[in-house]
């Protein structure tokens, strides 16, 4: 089965889901950035109009995402500052060099995060769409992750951290 999609032109969706990469257009920013697609959607072609909605749409996501990463900032949630400055500790240099800076700090930091993936898993028990938005300092020096999860119809579920 197939998604049309803008951001991603058309997509097979096989039986063992979906992953490709490539450089799209986000808020104005290329970013080399997956979309995954997890198995088990094959069945349930009903969903793909909302997946290829929310693709489309992703750059109003993405700005809900980081305005909810800065609030999480502002909050000071040890998720958010623990993975902040863990990457300011360990590859501060490397993320320097990246963004052509001289200094980071956490805001700058997170402002400037790549948008990794854009993954879509099925809740089969409610037939229910979720998808997430995965954020890394640089997938070049860090396998660390900043995820912001949503229901299909975009409520926040969880942010979390997750290598």
């Amino acid at each position: 089965m197939q998604i049309e999609t803008r951001t991603y032109g058309n997509v097979d969706i096989g039986d063992s889901g979906l992953y490709i990469k490539q450089v799209i257009q986000i808020n104005g920013r290329s970013e080399n950035c997956g979309l995954y697609i997890a198995d088990g959607f094959s069945g349930h072609a009903s969903h793909y109009p909302r997946i290829a909605e929310i693709i489309d749409d992703i750059d109003a996501i993405d700005t809900k995402a980081r305005d909810i990463l800065r609030q999480e900032l502002q909050d000071e949630n040890a998720l958010v500052v623990t993975f902040l400055d863990f990457h300011l500790e360990e590859v501060e240099d490397e993320i320097k060099a990246k963004l052509q800076v001289s200094t980071i700090d956490r805001k700058l930091l997170l402002q400037r995060l790549d948008l990794r993936t854009i993954g879509f898993n099925l809740r089969e028990t409610e037939n229910a769409i979720e998808f997430h938005l995965d954020y890394c300092p640089g997938e070049e020096f860090s396998d660390e992750l900043l995820v912001v999860k949503f229901r299909s119809n975009g409520d926040l579920i969880v942010v979390a951290h997750e290598s």
